[in-house]
C-alpha cells in the first residue's frame, strides 16, 4: 500500500537532512504514486510514499501528526478491522478527522502503546515517532506481509520498506558472502539477515523501540504460542465448517476498499475458490486476471476461464511469450533488491501491470499449499517412520537413476538420514553433497535450524513440522515476492 523510510541519529543531534529522506523515498516511488511527505527535526526524519487505499483524499497523507501534534505516523499496508477498533476509541472520546485506518493506528498507540498491535488484523508495517519522548517505535505485523528492512550505520539507525532505499542514503550495497552458501540451497536468506553487510529484516511478529541510542527488540506474537493455544476441531465436518467461515471471512475483509478490487486467477483451487467468494459477497462482474503461456503444459488458462464463465467474472487474459523473459527478469530483479527466488516472480509482475488500470488492490491464492499442506513435499513426511530403511536405498538410487524435478528431490530428501537436516533442506534446489559442503551447515544456516528444532520440538507430525518451518523460512520468500512484484506495479 505504500512505502516508508527513516533516519534517527543515534548519538548526537546533528539535524538529518530532507534531501536524503527525498532520495530515501524516490527509490521506491513506484509504491506509492499517490502522495508523498516528509517530517523533520533536529536528530530525526521520516518519508512516506502512499498508495491510497482508504480515504482517497488529502486527510491521509502522511507523515501524520496526532491531534496534539506529538506523535507521528508513517504505515505501509491494511489493518482490516480498523472499523471495529475505531468505533472502541470513539467510546473512549477519541475523535476522528479522516475515513484511514493509518489514524486508527496512531490512535491506538497512543491508548494502548506496543499492546495495540495484538487488537490489528492485518498486514503491516509502521513506524510511530514520541516526539516528548524522543522515542521511535517500529512494527511488522504477525507473518510478515509487509517488509520493513533496518541498518546501523554511522551512528545512525535508517529503516525502510525496501533495501535500496536504504542505499539510497548511502549505506554500502555490500554482499555479504557469508550467505552464498544458503542463496545457493535456497535463493533467499531467511530470518533477520539479507545479502547485504549489516542489513537486517525485522522479524514478523516483533517490535522495536528505539530510544537515547538505545535499540531494543520485542517479540509480540508467536505461530507457535498461538497453535498452543487454539482448540483443534473435533471432527472431518466440524474442521471443513470452520476452515470455510475463516476462508469467508478473510476474502470479505480484503474486499474492504475505497478502490477497485480483482483476483488473480490461475487454473488452481485455491485462486478459484477466493475468485468464488468474491462473486457470491461482491455479485458478478469481479475483475478476474490470469497468465498464458505459449506452453501448453503451463497452461492453465483453460481452467481459469471455466471459473470465470461459472461464477460471471470479468475475464481479462495475459498472453506471456518467452520472448518477452529477459526484459521481465531484469525488472524484476531492480525490484526485489536480490535474486530472483521464484520461477513465476516475473509473471506476476507482468500481470499486475496489466491488471493496474483496472483494479488497485488484487486478491491472490498465494500461501494456499503453504498453510494446507498442498505440496508434494508435505505428503513425504507422512511416511517419515520408513525413512531410515529407505534411506539406504535412495543414496544409491539417486547415483543410478537420472532422476529430474520432485523424483530426484524426493531421493535426495531421503538420502538424508537426520531428521532436522531434512526439514532443512525440505524446499531446497540445491542439497548438501551437490554443493560440496556436508560440514559447517548449522553455523551456515543457523536461523533454519533453529526453526526445524523448534517445530520438532512443537508438533510430534512431521508434516506438522514441515509446515511450521515453512512457514518462517519459505513462506517469507514468496511474501516478499507478492509484496515487490505488485507494488512495482503500484498495485496492493
Amino acid at each position: 500500500m505504500c512505502g516508508i523510510c527513516g533516519i534517527l541519529n543515534l548519538k548526537n543531534t546533528r539535524p538529518v537532512e530532507s534531501a536524503i529522506l527525498q532520495r530515501m523515498s524516490r527509490a521506491m516511488e513506484y509504491r506509492g504514486p499517490d502522495d508523498s511527505g516528509i517530517h523533520v527535526e533536529p536528530d530525526f526524519g521520516m518519508a512516506s510514499r502512499r498508495l491510497a487505499i482508504l480515504d482517497l483524499t488529502l486527510q491521509g497523507h502522511m507523515p501524520m501528526a496526532s491531534a496534539n501534534g506529538r506523535y507521528q505516523i508513517i504505515y505501509n499496508g491494511e489493518v482490516y478491522n480498523f472499523a471495529e477498533l475505531r468505533a472502541d476509541l470513539q467510546s473512549r472520546g477519541v475523535s476522528f478527522h479522516s475515513q484511514t485506518d493509518t489514524e486508527v493506528l496512531l490512535n491506538l498507540y497512543i491508548c494502548y502503546g506496543p499492546e495495540m498491535l495484538s487488537r490489528c488484523n492485518g498486514m503491516f508495517a509502521l513506524a510511530i515517532w514520541d516526539i516528548q519522548e524522543r522515542k521511535l517505535f517500529i512494527a511488522r505485523d504477525r507473518m510478515g506481509i509487509k517488509p520493513l528492512f533496518y541498518v546501523i550505520y554511522n551512528d545512525k539507525f535508517f529503516f525502510a520498506s525496501e533495501e535500496k532505499s536504504l542505499f539510497a542514503a548511502g549505506v554500502p550495497a555490500e554482499f555479504d558472502e557469508s550467505t552464498w552458501h544458503e542463496l545457493l540451497y535456497f535463493r533467499y536468506v531467511s530470518g533477520e539477515r539479507t545479502p547485504y553487510h549489516g542489513v537486517k529484516r525485522l522479524l514478523p511478529g516483533h517490535y522495536m523501540l528505539i530510544q537515547d541510542g538505545q535499540v531494543k527488540f520485542h517479540r509480540w506474537w508467536s505461530l507457535e504460542e498461538a497453535a498452543s493455544g487454539t482448540p483443534l476441531a473435533q471432527t472431518l465436518d466440524q474442521a471443513a465448517e470452520e476452515l470455510f467461515d475463516l476462508f469467508s471471512r478473510s476474502v470479505q475483509l480484503r474486499r474492504i476498499s475505497d478502490v477497485p478490487v480483482g483476483v488473480l486467477l490461475s487454473g488452481g483451487l485455491d485462486s478459484g475458490g477466493i475468485a468464488a467468494l468474491m462473486a457470491q459477497q461482491a455479485g458478478s462482474g469481479v475483475e478476474s486476471f490470469t497468465v498464458r503461456f505459449d506452453q501448453r503444459e503451463y497452461d492453465e488458462g483453460d481452467l481459469a476461464h471455466q471459473v470465470a464463465d461459472r461464477y460471471r467474472l470479468k475475464y481479462h487474459e495475459l498472453f506471456l511469450t518467452h520472448q518477452e523473459i529477459p526484459a521481465l527478469l531484469q525488472e524484476a530483479t531492480h525490484l526485489l533488491d536480490e535474486p530472483v527466488v521464484h520461477g513465476n516472480d516475473l509473471h506476476i509482475l507482468a500481470v499486475s501491470r496489466f491488471a493496474k488500470p483496472l483494479v488497485t488492490v488484487l486478491l491472490s491464492g498465494e500461501g494456499a499449499d503453504e498453510v494446507l499442506g498442498g505440496y508434494v513435499r508435505y505428503r513425504l513426511f507422512l511416511y517419515e517412520s520408513l525413512f531410515g530403511p529407505l534411506s539406504l536405498g535412495a543414496k544409491t538410487l539417486r547415483l543410478v537413476l537420472p532422476a529430474r524435478g520432485r523424483e530426484r528431490k524426493t531421493l535426495e530428501l531421503l538420502a538424508l538420514t537426520d531428521p532436522d537436516q531434512r526439514l532443512v533442506f525440505s524446499s531446497a534446489e540445491v542439497f548438501p553433497d551437490e554443493a560440496s559442503l556436508s560440514s559447517g551447515l548449522e553455523s551456515v544456516l543457523a536461523y533454519r535450524w533453529q526453526v526445524a528444532r523448534q517445530a520438532r520440538r512443537i508438533y510430534a507430525r512431521g508434516t506438522r513440522q514441515a509446515m511450521f518451518y515453512e512457514q518462517h523460512t519459505y513462506v517469507q520468500s514468496v511474501v516478499d515476492r507478492n509484496d515487490r512484484m505488485t507494488m512495482g506495479a503500484s498495485l496492493e
